[in-house]
């Protein structure tokens, strides 16, 4: 499953923003993410969009390991403050 949005940002322009990327444990291994995440690379490719952005967990090693095969980069830290 992906839940993503459409988001705009000063610095990237229209972007797709996943918000959630999941398998479940027992359908892991058999390609549906990798078959999921190429079709929203296809749709980010025919809007124009330039960057996938999503926010990952730090102990989800398993999704680094996907999102680092699919050429995805970490390119920085997520910060938030509860209120």
């Amino acid at each position: 499953m992906a839940g993503y949005r459409f988001t705009t940002t000063l610095y990237d322009g229209l972007m797709i923003d996943f918000d959630d990327f999941v398998t479940l444990e027992t359908e892991r291994g058999k390609g549906y993410a990798g078959q999921l995440f190429d079709h929203l690379v296809s749709i980010a490719k025919e809007k124009g969009i330039k960057t996938i952005h999503l926010n990952s967990n730090h102990q989800r090693f398993d999704a680094h390991r996907f999102y680092l095969n699919k050429k995805m980069k970490i390119i920085a830290h997520h910060f938030r403050i509860e209120l």
